[in-house]
């Protein structure tokens, strides 16, 4: 593969790049804390 086929690669795939918002909620996510509305649920008991 050359270069300019390479950089024509990365410029079409950062096209559909989307960051993610909410990102730093990821970890509480999967500790298993629910969302609802975005304000965290309290657990039945």
């Amino acid at each position: 593969m050359t270069m300019a086929m390479g950089f024509k690669l990365i410029m079409e795939a950062s096209k559909r790049y989307m960051k993610l918002k909410g990102y730093k909620l990821i970890p509480q996510i999967m500790q298993g804390l629910v969302f609802k509305d975005g304000e965290i649920q309290e657990k039945a008991a």
